[in-house]
This record gives C-alpha cells, sequence and structure tokens, in this order.
C-alpha cells in the first residue's frame, strides 16, 4: 500500500537541510505517515520534531504513537505548558522523587550559594499541589480560569528556581542534573536534547516560537539544529506565527534606553578598570567589556564627528502644523515625508526640509536602532554567561525602569539579514520598524512631540528560513500550492533564500505527484464519494427571499455589530448568497442529507444575524 512514509523517506536518507511541501487533500494520511517513518526510524541520528497550531493535534499524535505504535513514553516527549510540566512533576507518582530532588544536598547547597529564598519555593509547590487537587472538584469556569493563571504563575516560578540552579552549577553537577528524570518532567526539551531514547518533540507553534528552556538558554525553534521538523496544517500557521511575531515584547521607547545605557556605561561603570567583572568565562567577559566600548564609542561618534549633540539631547519638539509624519524601516527605508532635525538649545527640532544646520533624521534613527540592537545581544549574551551580572547590569543601566523588564521579556532579537532587491523582499527578510511622530498635546510645552517606535524584528518566512536552513523542515498542507496573497507564506521568497543560503528547497517530483494520485484513487474507490454541483438562484427567486433582502438592508443600516452598510453592498450581498444557499437546501431537497459544511467568509455578519435577538425578524424565522 502506498503511504506518505515513501514521500518522507525519500528527502530524509538525502540527509540534507531544507524545506519540502507535502501536498495533498485531508485525508489521504499525511499526518499517519509521520508516525510510520518515527515508528521505523530506529537507526536515524536526527531526531523529530511535530509543530502543530492545535493542542488537540499534539494529543492526538501523543496518544496514536504511545498507544498504536507502541513507541514508550522515553521516546516520545511532550512539550506542555509551564503549568502542565508542573502538575506532572508533582503527581502522586513523582510526588516523592520531586521533593527528594527539591530538598536534596546539591540542590540545597546552590540555592544556599545563590541565595535563593528555598521555604518560598517549598510553599509555592505546596500551592501547586492544593490547586490540583481542588481543580480536579471544581467544575465552575470562571473559577476554574481563574485558578488555571495562578497556577500557570506559581509554575514559571518553581522552573525559574530551578532555571536558576541548572543555568550554575558546575560542569559535574549539570551532567547529573540533566539527566534527572524531575528535571526532564520540568523540563520537557532537556529530556528530548539528553535522553537517547527520546525520538520524537511534539509542541504548539506558539511554544516553539516563544521559547523554551534546552538547560542553559532559552531557545527556539529558530534555534534548534540538524532535527526533521514537521509543521503540521502548514497553511494556518502563517497568520499564527504573525499574531505572535506582532504581540512579542520590544523596546518602546528606543531613545530613552540608549540614553540610559550610554550614561551608566560612559558616566559610571566603564572608568572602572575592571568591568564587569566574573569568574565564570573570563575570556568571554573580556569580550563584554569590548563590546560595551564599542557601542558606547559609536554612540559618541554622532556628536564628537558628526556634530549631533545625542544623547544629551534627546527631546524633540516642532512647530509644523502636520504632526502625521512617519517613518518606516525594513533595511531600507520609506519616509511618507521627509524629516529634518535641527538642534536648538533644547531639543531637537523637527522641520519638514532641509536647511542651514539641519541634518537628515533617519541619520539619528539609524544609529539608534543600531545600538538598540546592540545592547540587546549584549544583554542576552550576559544572561547565559552569569545570571548575577545580567541581573546587576540591567539595574546599573535602568534602575527602577520598565526598560529592564521589556529586555527580561524579548525573545525574539534583530537578527542579521543578507541584500535582498526588493522592499518586499527586505521586509520579509528583517521585518520593520515604525517611527511615527506623536503630539503629546502638553499645556506646559506645547511644542513637545515623541516620536513612537514600533517593530517586528522577524517574519514567518524568516522563522521558516531559519528552521530550514539548519534541519530539514516538511509542511503538511492540502492547499499549499494554491496561489494567494494574504494569509500565506512567500513560496517564491523562501525558495530563493534557502538557495542562496545552501539549503535546499526540494520541488514537487513526479514521484511525489504519482503518491499523491495513487493514494487519491484509494480514498476514491474507498469512499465511493460522488460530486456533484448545482448552483442557487439569486435569493430573490425563492418563496419569501425578497423579505430576507429587505431585512438583511434594515439590519446593516441600524445595527453597528453587523460590521455597517459599504457603500457597494458588498458585504449584504455575501450574506445574501448564504441565506439563498439555505434556501436552495431546503426547497430542493438537500435538507435530507444529514450534515452541510459551508465556507464563508462573511461569518461575523451571519453569526451576528443568529446570535442577536434584537435584531430578529420573528416573521422571518
Amino acid at each position: 500500500m502506498t503511504e506518505y512514509a515513501d514521500y518522507y523517506r525519500r528527502i530524509i536518507e538525502t540527509e540534507l537541510n531544507g524545506f519540502k511541501l507535502a501536498l495533498g487533500g485531508t485525508g489521504l494520511g499525511k499526518t499517519r505517515g509521520i508516525r510510520k517513518i518515527i515508528e521505523t526510524s530506529h537507526e536515524s541520528e536526527r531526531k523529530f520534531i511535530y509543530v502543530a497550531n492545535r493542542i488537540q493535534l499534539l494529543n492526538e499524535m501523543y496518544d496514536d504513537l504511545i498507544g498504536k505504535y507502541k513507541l514508550s513514553k522515553n521516546e516520545v516527549v511532550h512539550l506542555e505548558r509551564n503549568r502542565d510540566t508542573l502538575i506532572n512533576a508533582l503527581s502522586s507518582t513523582n510526588r516523592d522523587e520531586f521533593y527528594k530532588l527539591l530538598t536534596s544536598e546539591g540542590i540545597q547547597h546552590y540555592t544556599n550559594k545563590l541565595g535563593l529564598d528555598f521555604v518560598s519555593i517549598e510553599r509555592t509547590c505546596k500551592q501547586i499541589e492544593h490547586i490540583v487537587d481542588f481543580l480536579e472538584t471544581e467544575n465552575d469556569f470562571e473559577i476554574t480560569q481563574m485558578m488555571d493563571s495562578n497556577l500557570e504563575r506559581l509554575a514559571r516560578d518553581v522552573k525559574n528556581f530551578f532555571k536558576l540552579i541548572l543555568r550554575n552549577v558546575v560542569d559535574s553537577d549539570y551532567k547529573i542534573l540533566v539527566k534527572n528524570p524531575i528535571i526532564q518532567i520540568i523540563f520537557p526539551y532537556i529530556a528530548f536534547k539528553y535522553n537517547d531514547e527520546a525520538k520524537v518533540l511534539l509542541l504548539t507553534i506558539h511554544k516553539g516560537f516563544l521559547g523554551f528552556f534546552d538547560g542553559k538558554y532559552n531557545i527556539n525553534l529558530t534555534r534548534v539544529k540538524k532535527n526533521i521538523i514537521f509543521l503540521d496544517e502548514f497553511d494556518f500557521l502563517e497568520p499564527d506565527l504573525l499574531q505572535l511575531i506582532c504581540n512579542a515584547p520590544q523596546i518602546e521607547d528606543p531613545f530613552i534606553f540608549v540614553e540610559l545605557f550610554h550614561r551608566a556605561m560612559k558616566r559610571h561603570k566603564l572608568p572602572l578598570d575592571e568591568y564587569p567583572i566574573s569568574k565564570k568565562d573570563e575570556s568571554k567577559i573580556t569580550q563584554i567589556r569590548e563590546r560595551l566600548i564599542d557601542i558606547v564609542e559609536k554612540i559618541d561618534e554622532l556628536s564628537e564627528r558628526d556634530g549631533i549633540d545625542f544623547p544629551t539631547i534627546n527631546q524633540f519638539t516642532t512647530i509644523i502644523d502636520d504632526k502625521q509624519a512617519a517613518i518606516f524601516q525594513t533595511s531600507r527605508t520609506i519616509v511618507k515625508k521627509p524629516l529634518f532635525l535641527r538642534e536648538t538649545s533644547r531639543s531637537f527640532e523637527i522641520i519638514p526640509e532641509n536647511v542651514a544646520d539641519s541634518f537628515n533624521a533617519m541619520h539619528l534613527f539609524n544609529l539608534v536602532n543600531w545600538a538598540t540592537a546592540q545592547i540587546l545581544f549584549l544583554f542576552k549574551d550576559i544572561e547565559s554567561i552569569d545570571q548575577t551580572i545580567y541581573t546587576e547590569m540591567l539595574n546599573h543601566c535602568f534602575p527602577q525602569s520598565y526598560l529592564a523588564d521589556q529586555v527580561r521579556r524579548i525573545a525574539q532579537l534583530p537578527q542579521s539579514y543578507r541584500e535582498q532587491y526588493t522592499r518586499f523582499g527586505a521586509l520579509l527578510d528583517s521585518g520593520f520598524g515604525l517611527y511615527e511622530i506623536q503630539d503629546l498635546q502638553q499645556v506646559t510645552d506645547q511644542d513637545e512631540v515623541k516620536f513612537r517606535h514600533y517593530a517586528i524584528h522577524t517574519t514567518p518566512e524568516k522563522v521558516i528560513l531559519s528552521m530550514a536552513t539548519n534541519n530539514l523542515v516538511f509542511g503538511l498542507s492540502a492547499t499549499a500550492d494554491i496561489p494567494r496573497f494574504v494569509k500565506h507564506f512567500n513560496e517564491a521568497w523562501l525558495k530563493r533564500q534557502l538557495r542562496d543560503n545552501d539549503a535546499n528547497f526540494f520541488e514537487i517530483t513526479q514521484d511525489d505527484d504519482n503518491i499523491i494520485q495513487r493514494l487519491n484513487h484509494e480514498k476514491i474507490e474507498k469512499r465511493k464519494n460522488k460530486v456533484t454541483v448545482s448552483l442557487a438562484k439569486d435569493i430573490s427567486e425563492y418563496n419569501d427571499g425578497q423579505k430576507f433582502i429587505d431585512y438583511i438592508k434594515t439590519v446593516a443600516e441600524h445595527f453597528a455589530g453587523f460590521g455597517k452598510d459599504d457603500p457597494g453592498g458588498y458585504r449584504r450581498s455575501r450574506v445574501e448568497k448564504f441565506f439563498a444557499l439555505l434556501f436552495e437546501i431546503v426547497q430542493s431537497g438537500m435538507k435530507n442529507y444529514e450534515t452541510h459544511l459551508l465556507f464563508y467568509t462573511t461569518f461575523s455578519q451571519i453569526e451576528f444575524i443568529f446570535s442577536q435577538p434584537k435584531a430578529h425578524d420573528k416573521n422571518l424565522w
């Protein structure tokens, strides 16, 4: 029998990195082929990662691999939420071993050495136990949701406790801890990485993007290497990734961020002969100091070489009427209107044209962008070397500041990018930044404005590119080969970039197509499906159709929840077609079928009509 396992196996056997679509309609066995490949991969040096956008798919994969395909629980690693991993660690099966680890001599030694609050952590673990017991008996949804959020927070505190210890133990103790079964339950990726039995990791795209702990660092899917990755429901991952990228934390005020860093380092810390000082990785700490000096010197060049007195002056004013100007940046720059800055005694004045003593605003913005990125890279590197130095340096630069918290929360950093030949290519490669003038509407200083900054440092395509450069990635999709412009990965750009990165974009071959066609034929023969096409009439041709036309028009004009009546009536027209199809089903005899599946892009309007009793004309229902 032909299976998708053959489709995957031919590419896997090349031992190359790259990307390949796994096409074919729903129900042909794309996901079943993954299970078969994993089951038979006894001699493969590469491990597998299965990624989906729904927890249900992960649970189904886990149950099938453990149940039907008889893999052991050590072979299948499910990277769950913080709360779920702690619930597993504190379950009745593992509870004794958990507290044995927590109270062990080694953990106690590092708890005291690092100044951690053991009593607080022990109390937190007990709270988790009580909440779990409560949730098992409580059926009230709102209370469950409230307790669920609290449980996630407590679980995060316990995981952070063990993270600090793992980051600070000596190598001999580290090797023992990462092999400990409880540590591997709390941090599932450690089990996947260090347990030779582990064959497959299951995780959501959300977890894969935001990151997980590998024993030393917080990493995400863009940093894993030498794996075979299956992206299920590939088409749906693009909008999910885009939403995650847009919601990711960022530095909201880079001008203040750079100013505070520059002042702390130049005035207070770098004058020390040795700063920072650490007993760990002294060579790396020396490099950290060199990088600190480099950033400060580059900022100083702005005033010393170019005569731009930043960050001594870090206020913007303007008297122009149009305060809506914006600067859009990828690796290139798009300016709605040219903006220039002129230094005054108290600020940089924003002016619309180049005059004597003014300079292009981009000169300052490019420096601030570069410095912000380098400072973030620096802090993330320091975090991986020495947690104590990381915390102290954050406090040195941003004392009692929201900026320190933003640095801690940022997981996605600006990435290096290749030269692109189009603006759209530059956007897909490096994301974008947007500076927008914000009128502060102040009474005391009416001329002062602020540059608001928005940025995304990566894109869904760049995420896939990073994964496929270092791994073999399969994108499972029934419709990815259908050309479209929104909610879809840009396949052409991805193909060019992979080839430029010495990776591969594996095209669909005749052998692949033959497999899909044979599976389609087998499915048709088995199900005996019958396809007919009938065209619904205009709604006005059905009984009571005109009444519905009038009703929909009234709802569109008078109920805001409908989304208003657009000038061309297109929204109303789509709703009319929906009801025309319902009339066709009812009046043509199609209602005898058990199920009707309708695909629409007008769901919010249809939902409003059905869910809002006040909008109903009871005579029509």
